[in-house]
């Protein structure tokens, strides 16, 4: 199985926080991580199993061996 496709996971940074001084919602900067993947349509039939019917424009997304999640 090829693995052409790059995913971007993002992870909000626990460091983002209201300013009450400022009036405004502070933002950091989220962690960014890129893993390959392979993506492709699902079967109708493995819809009709998951989705209880066919959903359009459901995808699989399949990941490498040993993935973390940041």
């Amino acid at each position: 199985m090829r693995y052409l496709d790059e995913v971007t996971f993002v992870k909000e940074s626990p460091d983002s926080h209201y300013d009450p001084d400022l009036g405004e919602w502070v933002e950091k900067e989220p962690t960014r991580t890129v893993f390959s993947a392979n993506i492709t349509d699902i079967g109708t039939d493995r819809s009709a199993k998951v989705f209880g019917d066919i959903k359009q424009g459901a995808k699989v997304m399949r990941m490498m061996p040993l993935f973390n999640m940041p």
